[in-house]
């Protein structure tokens, strides 16, 4: 789990992008990054069992992003570049 966080921090810290705030990380089971409009858990299998946060949200309105941010969640989801 740290090391997941510890990535996914060191990645956006590389883009410019610093967190508000990090929890858990000493403990590594469920590990909360705050970007402010983006908050990453990364959490041990049992503790996503026991929170269900997917079920928390499923009823939450989907909102479209707007380009050129959906250009950018389509690449980073194929591993793909748009030109």
């Amino acid at each position: 789990m740290q090391a997941i966080a510890e990535g996914v921090r060191d990645h956006l810290a590389s883009l410019g992008v610093q967190p508000l705030a990090i929890e858990g990380l000493e403990r590594g089971q469920w590990v909360l990054i705050d970007f402010g409009d983006v908050v990453v858990h990364v959490f041990q299998v049992p503790i996503r069992t026991f929170y269900d946060l997917d079920r928390l949200w499923a009823r939450a309105p989907r909102v479209d992003l707007p380009e050129p941010f959906q250009s950018q969640a389509r690449s980073q989801k194929t591993g793909t570049e748009n030109v």
